[in-house]
C-alpha cells in the first residue's frame, strides 16, 4: 500500500487492529502534527469495533459513530480545511453483522 501511497504525495496512517478509541488517542497525541494540512483524509474506521470474532467486547452502531464523530471533530480542529471523506464499514461476516 505504501508503494501505491508514495506517488500521491500521501501517508497511510492505518493500524491493523485498532478501534476508533485507539485511532482518536493517536490524533489527539500528535498523529495529526503535519507541517502542511492534508487536502483530503480519507477514513475507513469501525470495522474492528464491530468485529465480534477477534473481540471480546463489541461496539454498539451509536458508539461506532459517536467515536467516527470525534475523530472528524479532531481533524476538523486541527485541520479545518482539509475535506474528510467517511467511508462506510464493511461487513465482517461476524454473528452480528
Amino acid at each position: 500500500m505504501e508503494k501505491a501511497l508514495c506517488p500521491l504525495n500521501s501517508i497511510n496512517l492505518g493500524h491493523n487492529g485498532y478501534r476508533t478509541e485507539q485511532i482518536l488517542w493517536n490524533m489527539q497525541n500528535g498523529e495529526l502534527d503535519f507541517k502542511q494540512a492534508p487536502e483530503v483524509v480519507m477514513l475507513l474506521i469501525g470495522t474492528n469495533n464491530a468485529d465480534d470474532r477477534n473481540f471480546k467486547r463489541v461496539h454498539t452502531a451509536e458508539q461506532i459513530f459517536a467515536g467516527t464523530k470525534a475523530i472528524v471533530e479532531t481533524i476538523r480542529k486541527c485541520h479545518p480545511e482539509t475535506r474528510i471523506l467517511a467511508l462506510r464499514i464493511f461487513p465482517r461476516g461476524g454473528d452480528n453483522e
